[in-house]
């Protein structure tokens, strides 16, 4: 591999067309610590710390030799961006990530929402929100804990809020109060109940509706 990436330092001129630039990068010759792969599955090493370990890395001695032709190619150095756009979300939409892990990864966008507005609508669909089944979800599947859709849909992921702050659970959208889909899920409950669905789940869809109500007439939700 080495020989190659010798030969594409000394070939791969400025007359060569972006086709063929990609087409380079997605072959599976470019060295990490664990192997080889494709320069479009990989960053450059960057002062920024992968927390759970989860980024794939040009091996450095490759960085600090051909770094010129690897830019050229398309790589980018780690950063906050790079991270969650390239490792950490597929990783999540992969299956390969704990609940700790995730955990993590909410805790690092927390921190770091403003840089990372860009990837919002991303975020919000990986598969990054702890929840009760111990399933991770994608935010906007999910509830806060609540009385409320206890009583209208159980079978709805709910998330483990434990250790996580609610305010990024907002921003990526996870639901605050009873969805629309919780709500059909309760109204079928009651269609198809056999015998008596009980007082509290009435009282939950009504609760939901008056308060979507409050909440459309500006009046305070009690």
């Amino acid at each position: 591999a080495e020989d190659l990436l010798d030969w594409l330092n000394r070939n791969l001129t400025s007359t060569v067309d972006r086709v063929a630039r990609e087409q380079v990068a997605a072959l599976p010759i470019f060295p990490t610590a664990t192997g080889f792969e494709p320069l479009t599955r990989l960053s450059l090493p960057n002062d920024f710390r992968d927390p759970i370990a989860v980024a794939s890395l040009v091996a450095d001695q490759v960085v600090r030799d051909y770094h010129k032709l690897l830019a050229d190619l398309g790589a980018r150095p780690l950063d906050i961006v790079e991270y969650f756009r390239l490792h950490a979300v597929p990783a999540a939409n992969s299956g390969r990530l704990s609940d700790t892990q995730a955990v993590e990864l909410l805790r690092l966008i927390a921190v770091h929402q403003e840089e990372l507005s860009q990837l919002r609508a991303v975020l919000a669909l990986a598969e990054l929100v702890p929840c009760t089944d111990g399933v991770l979800h994608s935010a906007p599947e999910v509830h806060l804990p609540s009385r409320e859709i206890t009583m209208l849909a159980p079978g709805l992921p709910v998330a483990n809020t434990a250790g996580i702050a609610p305010a990024v659970l907002d921003w990526l959208g996870v639901q605050r109060v009873p969805s629309d889909q919780a709500l059909a899920v309760a109204a079928k409950r009651l269609a198809l109940a056999e015998a008596d669905p009980g007082v509290s789940v009435v009282e939950a869809l009504l609760k939901t509706l008056q308060g979507r109500d409050q909440l459309a007439s500006g009046t305070p939700v009690l």
